[in-house]
């Protein structure tokens, strides 16, 4: 890392499927969110980073690649950041599939078949086009870096649970996940039993049932640029 930025948090936003920046109300949060002092937050094109070559020994990018029109520029625009032998590491989200309703396999189905028609839709991409999605390793494979290699851990959470858990769970999941954006991708008798289980003022929030039982998987894949690359 450069000397200049240690000590520094370097997060750099990307733009997804859109040709155009992301709106300065996306980054705003991470601005006020980002807890080391002196913290610096990019917006840019991965693609086209505004930071110096080969000036990192280590870049960090977690739910991000899967985003973007051409995930191998932006990969190797990333790696084109790392110091000899620096490492790059991408983790991603959910290769499993995640269980938010351990008691309905069925709802659970349902639900992600809905989201992921949901999102083909809003992108304007088909099926096909995404039949790569969990292929790091082959694409990290596809850059110059050494040494890949592939982890994957288990998030587990199970009722009761602690406050911090559930306000978690509230935050990035049951809050406003599915709601009325699935409408037309579930039966709506299926939409609205999925409304009752993610209304954390209704007696039915699931979170709070006595037989929740959250999984979601977390995978890492990393690569380490040659010593002399």
């Amino acid at each position: 890392m450069p000397a200049a930025a240690r000590g520094k948090c370097w997060p750099c936003w990307p733009r997804r499927w859109a040709p155009q920046a992301l709106p300065s109300a996306s980054i705003s949060p991470a601005r006020t969110r980002v807890a080391c002092e002196a913290a610096a937050v990019l917006q840019g094109n991965l693609a086209q980073l505004p930071l110096a070559r080969a000036s990192f020994d280590l870049v960090w990018s977690l739910n991000t690649i899967n985003h973007l029109r051409d995930p191998l520029a932006c990969l190797l625009s990333l790696a084109g950041l790392l110091k000899p032998r620096g490492r790059l590491v991408l983790g991603q989200s959910s290769f499993l599939p995640d269980m938010y309703f351990a008691w309905d396999a069925r709802l659970e189905r349902l639900t992600n078949e809905a989201v992921r028609a949901y999102y083909r839709e809003r992108y304007g991409v088909s099926e096909r086009e995404l039949t790569g999605i969990r292929a790091l390793v082959g694409l990290m494979r596809r850059t110059a870096l050494q040494n890949v290699a592939a982890e994957s851990i288990l998030i587990e959470r199970v009722a009761p649970l602690a406050a911090a858990d559930e306000a978690y769970l509230l935050e990035t999941i049951f809050r406003g996940t599915w709601g009325a954006r699935l409408q037309g991708h579930l039966a709506e008798e299926d939409r609205e039993e999925l409304e009752r289980l993610c209304d954390p003022a209704g007696a039915g929030y699931a979170p709070r049932r006595a037989d929740f039982h959250f999984l979601q998987s977390l995978t890492f894949v990393s690569a380490q640029r040659p010593a002399d690359g």
